[in-house]
């Protein structure tokens, strides 16, 4: 079985820019570095021949390059509790666009259409046990959070391994923005044969 998702990656400075607010809060396992990135859907579990359907259909994605920015922290709660410290980004029509895009090829390729809210965001941490107060005091003391813009010049399919630590992200396929997926796969093809 394969563990999927779809992601935009993010610059290395802008990766090494968020590293460097990950440390100093109770409770926090940090995400590595190499590990950030926007998804744009989690997949899940899924078979041999649903992956090679899902790269198929994200080959014929279209669209073109755009810019997005960091701009603030945040947090998820279940239960009232903090659970998921993340960088948020702005708001972007291109990025629901391409959202938007991804979930059509993913339901053309069989699977089921994503209907939870599309809520941009790099997690930069997961929380246990941290008081709320100290989340608060955290995201104050490092706000303002924004970046320069930096170009979104296409998607990735990664596979997740689960590991006692951290997950492990191998790319599966790189999905370029703004020409023909087509040709670049015959191409691609054309190297590997």
């Amino acid at each position: 079985m394969h563990r999927l998702f779809v992601a935009i990656t993010l610059p290395e400075d802008l990766r090494d820019r968020l590293a460097d607010l990950c440390h100093g809060l109770q409770g926090a396992r940090w995400s590595v570095p190499d590990n950030f990135h926007l998804t744009l859907r989690f997949i899940g579990e899924v078979d041999g021949v649903m992956l090679d359907e899902i790269a198929h259909a994200l080959s014929e994605l279209e669209g073109q390059p755009f810019a997005l920015a960091i701009d603030g922290l945040g947090h998820f709660e279940s239960r009232s509790k903090p659970k998921v410290l993340w960088a948020g980004l702005t708001a972007s029509e291109p990025l629901r666009h391409l959202r938007d895009q991804v979930e059509t090829a993913l339901t053309r390729a069989g699977l089921e259409r994503d209907t939870r809210r599309f809520s941009p965001h790099v997690t930069l941490g997961r929380l246990r046990g941290t008081l709320p107060e100290e989340l608060s005091q955290f995201i104050a003391l490092n706000s303002p959070l924004r970046s320069e813009p930096f170009d979104v010049t296409g998607i990735t399919l990664f596979q997740s391994f689960l590991g006692s630590e951290q997950a492990i992200h191998r790319v599966e396929a790189d999905y370029p923005l703004g020409f023909d997926q087509s040709l670049w796969s015959e191409a691609d093809e054309a190297e590997i044969g």
